[in-house]
């Protein structure tokens, strides 16, 4: 997964983002592995272990029933959850769309 190829939990800068003076502003992060066909999701609650990892078909309406399945499975509301994926061109664009309509923050890496 890209989480765990980018080890992105242990970076210094990411946990800026995710924490603030000893507050957590964000509960659950979602890393997304973009291809062509399909998503692999891994959810992850802040500091903790991977909770979840499924694989989405990459169409809108794929990605926003896996989403919408994901915030109600861990009791989440739209602002507890960011969303990192790679920035693919063309292969985002579903994801982007979804995540705009569903209200959740997206952050989109080179």
């Amino acid at each position: 997964m890209l989480l765990r190829l980018l080890g992105l939990f242990q970076v210094p800068f990411f946990s800026a983002w995710i924490f603030s003076k000893d507050k957590i502003m964000k509960k659950m992060v979602i890393g997304v592995d973009v291809s062509k066909e399909k998503m692999d999701f891994c959810f992850q609650r802040t500091g903790e272990k991977i909770l979840k990892e499924c694989m989405v078909e990459n169409t809108t309406c794929a990605i926003k029933s896996s989403l919408k399945n994901g915030l109600k499975e861990f009791s989440l509301t739209k602002p507890d959850v960011w969303l990192c994926a790679e920035y693919t061109g063309q292969y985002t664009y579903p994801l982007s769309c979804a995540c705009e309509e569903l209200g959740i923050d997206l952050w989109l890496e080179n």
